[in-house]
């Protein structure tokens, strides 16, 4: 039987509780098995300044706290008192937790590396890693996205997906690719996505996204493969997509 395992914070799986106010947070999750009877969960949610108020120092809560073994629930089912499966179980944790976060505190204890010039090509698509920040938390990876010579009739043909991170003797990571911002430039000036329709050529995306990766104190060093998505056209089969593996950015942690 395939096990479907389900976490849930605060009754739910996409708030979260700061300074007592219950907040829509979204939510990124793995998880990994680690025999029959044990799972890996990896959970990451999105604080930004709009929740926090610009406050330095935060208290989370976490109550009402659960894990569903969902079981083999298959593709596209939702799981009601009807169809649950024969393993389907809920675990409630009693108590509650409290953790106090402070942002300065975090600023501190983060190590800040701009590695050499480190890129990845594809056709007119270039990848660089422009930042890594090492943080008590997390490992976060800056990396800038640079599409040349896009008109209306290409400018979708190359998009960028989930990269893959591993570290240095081999192990993949669980990380999250993240966009923080996305820009059509033309002619030295920002257009919107929709005017790009009307140009006929030379004018560039420029895409800046975070990769967010789970901390490893005995990390030497990463390896960050993208991922992309490209739409062709063939004679036989018209238009299609393929996915498209770069090669691999590897970037020290010892700097």
């Amino acid at each position: 039987i395939k096990n479907t395992i389900n976490l849930k914070l605060n009754g739910d799986s996409k708030h979260i509780i700061i300074d007592n106010q219950k907040y829509y947070t979204g939510r990124l999750q793995t998880k990994t098995k680690i025999s029959d009877n044990e799972y890996k969960v990896y959970q990451l949610h999105f604080i930004n300044n709009e929740i926090t108020g610009g406050k330095d120092e935060i208290t989370l809560t976490f109550k009402d706290n659960s894990i569903e073994n969902m079981g083999d629930v298959g593709k596209n089912v939702v799981v009601n008192s009807w169809n649950a499966p024969g393993n389907y179980k809920t675990f409630n944790f009693d108590g509650e937790l409290n953790i106090k976060l402070s942002r300065n505190k975090i600023d501190e204890n983060t190590k800040i590396i701009i590695p050499d010039s480190n890129i990845s090509q594809y056709k007119n698509m270039i990848q660089k890693v422009e930042e890594i920040r090492i943080t008590p938390l997390q490992i976060i990876v800056k990396v800038s996205i640079q599409i040349e010579n896009v008109n209306g009739d290409n400018f979708t043909n190359l998009m960028n997906k989930e990269a893959k991170v591993y570290s240095d003797d081999g192990k993949e990571l669980t990380a999250f690719t993240c966009d923080l911002t996305e820009k059509f430039i033309y002619k030295g000036k920002e257009i919107s996505e929709g005017n790009l329709y009307d140009i006929e050529d030379n004018a560039k995306i420029e895409i800046s996204e975070i990769i967010i990766i789970e901390k490893n104190d005995n990390l030497k060093g990463l390896k960050i493969v993208p991922n992309l998505t490209e739409r062709i056209w063939t004679e036989e089969n018209g238009f299609g997509n393929i996915d498209v593996t770069l090669n691999p950015m590897e970037v020290s942690l010892n700097q």
